[in-house]
């Protein structure tokens, strides 16, 4: 049995939210087309490495920016060495550090409950504090 080096709460999902706030608080109506959507010009200046998820980038092209299904289990945000790409316990795939995902089995009710993955490996909490395992609990 191996233990898979898991550590990592929720810190920034890779994708931004595709509405955002007016300054007065209202919602941003500008045409989807307008706000959203890539252009050639965009994609252009899209830079893997730089820790943000840019349009035409996703997991598999540029872990280090992107965090999703396809993400490297051993890719770091930025290639900070911090965060780490996870979906735990079903969850949406985001940035987790190790302090994060041992808070997530630090309790006997977590054993054999907490799961996590990432794109090649999956597994539980099967003892604390954070003792994550590949796979199933023995």
């Amino acid at each position: 049995m191996r233990a898979a080096a898991v550590g990592f709460v929720l810190v920034a999902a890779c994708a931004a939210p595709a509405s955002s706030s007016a300054p007065d608080g209202g919602a941003d109506l500008a045409p989807v087309a307008a706000r959203d959507l890539a252009t050639a010009d965009d994609l252009a200046g899209v830079v893997c490495g730089n820790g943000d998820c840019e349009p035409g980038e996703d997991g598999a092209s540029c872990g280090s920016d992107c965090c999703d299904a396809m993400t490297d289990c051993d890719a770091t945000r930025g290639n900070g060495g911090a965060f780490f790409c996870r979906s735990m316990n079903g969850g949406p795939f985001g940035w987790y550090t190790q302090n994060d995902t041992l808070a997530l089995c630090d309790d006997a009710s977590e054993i054999g409950v907490t799961t996590w993955a990432c794109a090649t490996h999956a597994g539980y909490c099967c003892s604390i504090p954070g003792g994550y395992v590949d796979g199933p609990c023995p």
